[in-house]
């Protein structure tokens, strides 16, 4: 039930120890949001399942250390988290792709891309693929680049940045606009 809390404030506690190794419970604590009681009840947790260690050094000091299976665990977090974000960019892409392809059937030649976006290189790879032309320009409703013989697609990377990914050129004909 906790398993992402106890990956979430082991992967900090290593940032924490990393930068301060002699960091106190305290400190830990202060880092992490939560309350001392909570940090004691966490580390505690942590040891018991093996993923720390805690050394007393004297009667008001203890030292912490991530062990070889707390550093796996963090290791098995960063790869499922990875392997994730791939799968969905394989899967966004696809639709992108797909949806570019819709665009140079229906005559489109170039698709403009206003303001930021997360996927905005999916978008320009895509185009790339499909032989149009890409611009990506960070001034809003700003059409540049146009010729007379373009049929020019433009889209707003918050649309793009926000959209339900499944639908994501909905845009055609709704938010998208044409410049010919």
């Amino acid at each position: 039930m906790y398993r992402n809390f106890d990956i979430t404030f082991l992967s900090s506690l290593n940032d924490t120890l990393s930068e301060n190794p002699t960091a106190t419970q305290r400190e830990i604590a202060a880092n992490q949001g939560i309350s001392l009681g909570m940090t004691n009840a966490w580390l505690g947790k942590l040891a018991d399942k093996g993923w720390i260690l805690m050394h007393k050094i004297n009667r008001k000091t203890v030292r912490y250390a991530l062990t070889p299976e707390g550093m796996h665990q963090i290791a098995l977090n960063t790869a499922n988290y990875m392997r994730k974000t791939f799968s969905l960019m394989k899967e966004y892409g696809s639709i992108i792709e797909k949806n570019v392809c819709i665009l140079k059937d229906n005559g489109y030649t170039k698709i403009v891309l206003s303001g930021n976006s997360n996927i905005d290189f999916l978008l320009e790879y895509s185009c790339q693929k499909s032989d149009m032309q890409f611009e990506k320009n960070y001034l809003h409703n700003a059409y540049v680049g146009m010729d007379d013989n373009s049929k020019v697609f433009f889209l707003a990377g918050e649309d793009v940045q926000n959209a339900e990914m499944t639908s994501v050129f909905d845009f055609i004909g709704n938010k998208g606009n044409e410049r010919t």
